[in-house]
């Protein structure tokens, strides 16, 4: 907002030089801009789509099952245990 009174102020004391055409495109630029830094919280706030949460859960439970397969040769027995804390 104080940029958009700015450029106006400049336009009127003539810093900025131009016509009624340069205002009304900084006008309708400034607009512009304004309505998309008020749409930023509306995305943040928003939520993910089901379709990633499930994609996500079933890797995470891929990685869960394959990793004691993969731990044994280093791990040997211990690989209940670190399974255990995988799954935490």
């Amino acid at each position: 907002e104080w940029a958009m009174l700015r450029a106006t102020s400049a336009l009127r004391t003539g810093e900025l030089v131009g016509g009624q055409g340069l205002e009304d495109n900084l006008l309708r630029q400034f607009t512009q801009l304004r309505a998309e830094y008020f749409n930023i919280g509306d995305y943040a706030s928003g939520r993910m789509p089901m379709a990633y949460m499930i994609l996500v859960e079933i890797i995470t439970d891929t990685l869960v099952f394959l990793a004691p397969l993969a731990l044994y040769l280093k791990l040997g027995p211990y690989t209940i245990t670190a399974s255990a804390f995988i799954a935490l």
